[in-house]
C-alpha cells in the first residue's frame, strides 16, 4: 500500500483462500488491520488453487484522498 494511503481508507476487500478451513485464522488476521468499529465490506471465497501455490490472495479497494 502506498505511503499516502492507510488501512483506514480501505472500503472493501476480496479474498480467496485455500483451504477454506483456515477461514477463522483469515478472519482474525483481517480484523487486526482495521478498527473494530470500521471493518470494510468483505467477500471471502474458498478456492481449490491460487497462482504460485499460495494459500491466500487479498485485493483491497481504497478511497482516494481528496
Amino acid at each position: 500500500m502506498r505511503e499516502s494511503r492507510t488501512y483506514g481508507s480501505v472500503r472493501g476487500a476480496r479474498g480467496n483462500s485455500r483451504p477454506y478451513r483456515e477461514s477463522a485464522a483469515v478472519n482474525e488476521t483481517y480484523r487486526s488491520y482495521f478498527a473494530e468499529s470500521r471493518l470494510p465490506a468483505r467477500t471471502c471465497v474458498g478456492v481449490t488453487g491460487l497462482a504460485y501455490d499460495t494459500l491466500i490472495e487479498i485485493d483491497l479497494v481504497a478511497r482516494r484522498p481528496a
